[in-house]
């Protein structure tokens, strides 16, 4: 059907022939060449009459962008096209080709009075057709999709008499046997009537603490000026060369020197690859755990630029003779505020600038908290509760008071003051511990020195660089070595200048964001989490795998183009590649990253079906969102409670919510990990590490067959994931039915004051319904609260048919939590229809 083309632009209505009525001259548009994006600024009519304007919408008051290219149209006026209510609306940014930028708010309704619009009519038979096929294809997928619970539970009374809603155990969060019995009620589902229990109802959080942040110490120093201070740095900085290859001692024996790439392209280090089998197993943990700490370029940059820093406040602390005292705090006035040269040097200034109507959290944890946007952000120092306590020097490790001699060994004292023990939890699986691992990859990273600090053999060495190393001494009797070595390596970590580059003490580097976050599935930069995007339907990349209908990681023996790029993947073909490179320490870490993986994979399939003209983009984003936003609550439902107890998530408020939103989020403190929760308080789930992990293949018996696996099986070793399709089933079967190890809540309190900082301060938590944080639907989020562990298991398990629906307590430990079908209503889906996008792809 042949039609005139209307252009608007700057609301003068023009034929499509390109000239203003009596004007003789078309409209000029600038060079698309030039510029990757376009707004509705950078159009212009050359008569100055006016502009379309907007009134509505999320860029109202934003002038439209005409022409605008949009589901395969182009648009020379306003459209009422994918509006709900049908009313017009315009793009306010396009890109080089005019393609109307979906996915970031830059649309909004046009004004009537100053906007001509371009009726559907005039569209023809291919947008009919096209919305027709958009409505029928998004049905079609609501209507595939067969939740395994009823959309919505009935009310209920306790014992107690309070308010509840009938539900599945398992959404209860840390309701007891005894509470389960004594609330029993009839769920609304089922056939014959199924049992839930009558849940308390959660509507709001009463934190019952107050939040005070205590003064840092002060400490007059008069004889130093900001000249001073400016001479010493600008000096030092000129003078210190940028980060370089790390050094190593000589190779040990058959050792061989190799250098990592990306993540690990500047550390030197002596070993052989992983997957080399004739690695000499006493230097073997060395090497790995290097591996594993290895620095980014960007860690090893803000360490050169600390150092700078730390050498500048020795040379002050020479020159002016101050104590360490005066030294490492009295100098914490010269910062980025009041120092030019510092301010010039210091890897966090300027702050960045963020736009508060993103919808999605940054990869490397700008942004979230709007008013101080470098909190949280990746390979930022850790904050302290105490001051460190260094040698005579800022930065070097503690001596004796008497003598300056050193202290006597870790290894002595480790063995001489702990106790092994195998004391089995008769309540809890070992899921408890390994999800506390792959939490605490989500929250902490220190990167070290890339350097073996032994000398050959395993001897201790007679002298040592001690800014990077501090080797711990064994001796001849070591129950373990007995004599084979008498040095354990032990790399220093990477320094960091504090968020104002203050002139103190050594900090030390957080390399990862300090948010929980999910950064560990999608990384901490845009470019770790481009390396692992298919690019393709939102979906993140796997590897096929037979036998497996949703594959496991990428992996680094793939050759693609990609993995030479992946730091992890240099010198270990066997490994895998995710947001965190560690999950190739051990297999059953490895099974937790699958299994995330294969939930966002999972979610964005259906997206891509719900709403098909949303783009790759927007397909990521949104499941990424979603996933993150169940991982959150499983932490928060299902693991928390575990490990610190009702009591202490009563008084910190730290339950999830029944219904509603969170009005909790403040932005006035640091929520950045402190140095004592990452090098101490997590520590506590190494306790919970046992000797040997559960197999348990699939057989015709209902118990399988079990085999197991000592830790010289599981640990480096991710070349096993490979040798069976079977394996991540087999080990979520041990996981999930094995006797986790009994561990006492030394930590407790400095747990949950971390986890309830994290949730208090995070602007993205899931159920917050803050004005600058693009959240959920309140439906949305009552599915959101539907997800649990077991849940995740099941959808993304190749053969796990059944489960009990607590995983991380053991089967039958309570009468609520026998083994069901995975089809039970017991253990609820959440309903992904409720994410779709009725504005046909628009936003």
């Amino acid at each position: 059907m042949h039609r005139p083309k209307l252009l608007l632009c700057l609301g003068i209505v023009v034929f499509a022939f390109g000239t203003h009525p009596g004007s003789g001259q078309g409209f000029v548009f600038p060079d698309a060449d030039n510029e990757e994006e376009k707004t509705s600024d950078d159009f212009t009519d050359p008569q100055g009459r006016g502009v379309c304007s907007t009134v509505s919408g999320p860029s109202q008051g934003l002038p439209c962008v005409f022409p605008f290219k949009f589901q395969e149209f182009t648009f020379e006026g306003c459209t009422t096209i994918t509006d709900p209510e049908r009313r017009p609306w315009c793009s306010t940014q396009v890109d080089e080709d005019m393609n109307h930028i979906t996915g970031q708010g830059h649309w909004a309704h046009c004004d009537p009075a100053t906007c001509p619009v371009i009726p559907e009519d005039d569209l023809g038979e291919d947008y009919t057709n096209l919305e027709d096929e958009y409505e029928e294809g998004t049905t079609q997928a609501v209507q595939d999709e067969q939740p395994r619970s009823a959309t919505t539970f009935r009310d209920c009374n306790t014992i107690d008499g309070q308010v509840g809603i009938c539900e599945p155990a398992v959404l209860c969060a840390g309701i007891t046997d005894e509470e389960a019995v004594d609330n029993v009620c009839e769920l609304e589902i089922g056939n014959p009537v199924d049992l839930g229990v009558c849940c308390q109802l959660r509507v709001d959080n009463k934190v019952q603490i107050s939040f005070n942040q205590e003064e840092e110490k002060t400490v007059e120093v008069d004889n130093v000026s900001v000249n001073d201070i400016n001479k010493f740095v600008s000096g030092r900085f000129l003078t210190d060369s940028p980060f370089v290859a790390q050094s190593a001692p000589a190779a040990s024996e058959g050792g061989v020197d190799f250098t990592f790439g990306d993540q690990f392209d500047q550390v030197s280090v002596q070993s052989q690859p992983i997957d080399d089998g004739d690695i000499n197993e006493n230097d073997a943990p060395t090497q790995f755990h290097l591996r594993f700490n290895a620095p980014t370029d960007d860690a090893l940059d803000v360490d050169q630029k600390a150092n700078t820093f730390l050498r500048t406040t020795d040379s002050i602390q020479s020159e002016k003779n101050l104590t360490p005292e005066q030294a490492g705090i009295g100098l914490r006035i010269f910062d980025t505020d009041t120092s030019s040269a510092i301010d010039d040097i210091c890897p966090w200034t300027p702050s960045p600038i963020c736009d508060e109507t993103a919808n999605y959290r940054t990869f490397d944890g700008t942004c979230n908290n709007l008013k101080e946007t470098n909190y949280g952000r990746a390979v930022t120092p850790f904050q302290r509760i105490l001051l460190p306590e260094y040698s005579g020097r800022l930065h070097l490790p503690r001596t004796s008071v008497v003598g300056g001699q050193p202290l006597p060994s870790a290894r002595r004292i480790s063995l001489s003051t702990t106790e092994t023990s195998n004391a089995l939890d008769s309540e809890h699986t070992v899921l408890v511990m390994q999800m506390g691992q792959f939490i605490d990859h989500d929250l902490t990273h220190t990167p070290n020195h890339g350097q073996n600090c032994c000398g050959r053999g395993g001897t201790f060495p007679t002298s040592f660089d001690s800014e990077r190393c501090f080797p711990i001494e064994m001796e001849a009797n070591d129950p373990f070595w007995k004599g084979r070595k008498t040095c354990m390596s032990m790399a220093r970590s990477l320094a960091s200048p504090g968020l104002k580059c203050s002139l103190e003490f050594r900090q030390q580097m957080n390399q990862i964001t300090h948010w929980l976050d999910g950064s560990n599935i999608y990384g901490s930069s845009e470019n770790a989490a481009d390396q692992l995007r298919q690019r393709f339907g939102g979906r993140l990349q796997i590897t096929r795998q037979t036998g497996s209908r949703v594959g496991i990681l990428p992996s680094c023996s793939s050759g693609t183009s990609t993995t030479a790029t992946v730091g992890m993947c240099r010198g270990c073909s066997s490994c895998f590649f995710t947001g965190d490179g560690r999950a190739n320490e051990q297999l059953n870490l490895l099974v937790i990253h699958t299994l995330f993986m294969r939930e966002h994979n999972r979610i964005a399939q259906f997206l891509q079906k719900l709403n098909p003209l949303w783009s790759d983009n927007k397909i990521y984003q949104e499941a990424r969102k979603i996933n993150v936003a169940q991982y959150q609550h499983i932490v928060y439902k299902e693991w928390l409670p575990i490990i610190i107890g009702r009591e202490f998530m009563d008084q910190f408020g730290l339950w999830p919510l029944s219904k509603g939103y969170s009005d909790t989020y403040m932005d006035t403190f640091d929520p950045r990990i402190t140095n004592e929760f990452a090098t101490a308080a997590f520590r506590f789930g190494h306790s919970l590490i046992p000797s040997s992990f559960k197999r348990i293949q699939r057989t015709r018996s209902n118990n399988g067959f079990t085999t197991s696996m000592n830790l010289r099986e599981v640990f480096f070793k991710p070349n096993e994931m490979k040798k069976s399709s079977g394996m991540i089933d087999d080990l979520l079967r041990g996981l999930t039915s094995q006797e986790g190890e009994l561990w006492d809540n030394a930590f407790s309190p400095d747990i949950q004051d971390h986890l309830f900082e994290l949730k208090l301060g995070d602007r993205f938590f899931y159920d917050l319904n803050h004005p600058t944080n693009v959240g959920f639907t309140s439906d949305q989020l009552q599915e959101i609260r539907k997800t649990s562990l077991a849940r995740i298991i099941c959808d993304n398990a190749d053969t796990i048919r059944s489960i009990q629906p607590q995983v991380m307590k053991l089967p039958g430990s309570s009468t609520s939590n026998n083994i069901v079908s995975c089809n039970s209503v017991q253990i609820p889906s959440m309903s992904l229809s409720v994410f779709r996008d009725k504005r046909f792809g628009r936003r």
